[in-house]
């Protein structure tokens, strides 16, 4: 059998799609790979600040991971609030690992934006929890009032993306 993958043909997740041919009984197993188109123009190619904005990205995953192994109780899959001051000790923390404190943050944001931890802020008579896992305070009305509306603002950009990858 040779698979034969087909770089010029991009399934609905963007992979190459791949082929399957069959060959006679006997015959050789070979893998052969189809030339790709040639390379994009410049102006096809992210600008400097998408790939910056990618790669902080990238280093927040990152760090959100170090943070889930780090503080257990408060970077969780539970979503729970964050108290107020968990950026400042989070960062102070990191710098004591020598970690990056500007990546810190984006890992922190990104935990703080994911529609779970959005709806467990809109919820009323939430507390907030410090890194220990121990309730802080109550989220506050205006705070409860951000966290729905950024929740439509996800929703809204979620709809588009369906809309976009799957046309009715």
């Amino acid at each position: 059998m040779t698979i034969a993958i087909d770089q010029t043909l991009l399934g609905p997740n963007g992979r190459p799609i791949l082929t399957l041919k069959s060959k006679p009984p006997g015959a050789s197993q070979e893998v052969s790979v189809l030339p790709r188109d040639p390379e994009p123009t410049p102006a096809a190619q992210p600008n400097s600040k998408l790939r910056k904005a990618i790669a902080r990205a990238k280093a927040g995953r990152e760090q959100l991971d170090w943070l889930r192994v780090t503080f257990p109780k408060a970077f969780n899959f539970y979503f729970q609030p964050l108290a107020l001051d968990t950026r400042k000790r989070v960062i102070a923390g990191a710098e004591e690992a020598g970690r990056d404190s500007r990546t810190i943050v984006e890992g922190v944001k990104q935990h703080c934006s994911q529609p779970r931890y959005l709806w467990n802020l809109s919820q009323p008579a939430v507390f907030r929890i410090d890194l220990e896992g121990n309730p802080a305070e109550l989220v506050s009305g205006d705070h409860r009032a951000h966290a729905i509306e950024c929740q439509k603002a996800v929703n809204v950009k979620i709809t588009q993306r369906k809309k976009q990858r799957w046309p009715a």
